[in-house]
């Protein structure tokens, strides 16, 4: 199923094509926008994280759609989010340690 996604006036660096905006989910389980070339996605895809952003861009657009947040954006399912995984602890060769 594609994404719903919305023209931006931001013109792509390489044809000019306007990019899609679209609300997406991290790795974390957080929302983010996307932005992504509509002619060829390999030209520009990039993310928006900053997440007091992301909610005040995604009410804009659920107000000018007449829809509700969790209409356009609902949250994700506890199973879909990811945790990063664990790093395991490096020893430190060739320091001495500072008593």
């Amino acid at each position: 199923m594609p994404v719903p996604s919305v023209p931006t006036g931001i013109p792509c660096p390489l044809c000019q094509e306007p990019l899609a905006m679209y609300v997406t989910t991290s790795r974390r389980g957080r929302h983010a926008i996307g932005l992504v070339c509509r002619r060829d996605g390999r030209h520009l895809r990039g993310f928006i994280n900053d997440q007091e952003f992301v909610a005040a861009t995604i009410a804009k657009i659920a107000e000018a759609a007449g829809l509700r947040v969790e209409q356009l954006a609902p949250p994700p399912a506890p199973e879909a989010v990811q945790k990063a995984p664990e790093r395991p602890e490096r020893a430190r060769v060739g320091r001495k340690s500072r008593p």
